[in-house]
């Protein structure tokens, strides 16, 4: 039935798939009966009144069942939501909120596709890039200002951060070069920071610059 180098003439050219409907199937021996449901096939074989146990599907099965088979594996609204999945779980990695706005623009692309309105690869990938740079251009610095370093009713979030060069912070994780890892209070906000040299927890910094939602700092000099 599933064989597509098998050939059958009159039926089924090689190459292609065989499907039957219930009629073709019983004309050609493929299938004895056609009923309707079980209360027709228990009367058919003489079946009625005998005892019908109904055994629960063993866990086994079920956990089978969860395992992806090779159609689902490459199924396309899988995969646009794991490449949606993937670029969120990036944005902590590499962060600057850009990377978020593309997984969002994936899990459309899923959307979509699941419901049948995008069918080919290119009408999900214009979905995915249209989602993406429209979330991107309309929501980037709304979510900036409100997640990486902007306080309410201290910090004018339309400011662009490089007015801040010069401004004094304290060090709240150790800053270390190359790490991404050091962190500082400016006006009651927690940022990410880095600089060229190790400024320990709890000295002073001076901000010379902003990458993205990092701040470069350096060690402020006593006196």
């Amino acid at each position: 039935m599933v064989d597509p180098d098998l050939q059958i003439a009159g039926i089924v050219e090689k190459g292609k798939l065989l499907t039957l409907t219930t009629q073709e199937a019983i004309r050609l021996k493929v299938a004895e009966h056609e009923v309707k449901d079980l209360g027709e096939l228990y009367r058919k074989f003489q079946l009625e009144g005998i005892a019908i146990e109904n055994r629960p599907i063993p866990w086994t099965e079920k956990v089978a069942e969860l395992m992806p088979d090779q159609k689902t594996i490459f199924n396309p609204t899988l995969l646009w939501f794991l490449l949606g999945l993937a670029l969120i779980f990036l944005e902590f990695v590499v962060p600057g909120v850009i990377l978020v706005f593309f997984g969002i623009g994936a899990w459309a692309a899923a959307v979509t596709t699941y419901f049948g309105l995008t069918v080919s690869f290119q009408s999900q990938l214009l979905v995915f890039a249209v989602a993406s740079i429209l979330l991107l251009v309309v929501l980037r610095k709304w979510i900036k200002g409100k997640f990486y370093g902007h306080v309410g009713n201290v910090q004018d979030q339309t400011k662009n951060l490089d007015e801040f060069t010069g401004q004094s912070v304290v060090v709240l994780e150790d800053v270390i070069p190359n790490k991404m890892d050091g962190a500082v209070e400016y006006k009651g906000a927690r940022w990410r920071a880095d600089s060229d040299e190790h400024i320990k927890n709890g000295e002073m910094a001076i901000i010379t610059g902003v990458d993205g939602i990092i701040l470069k700092v350096r060690k402020k000099e006593e006196g």
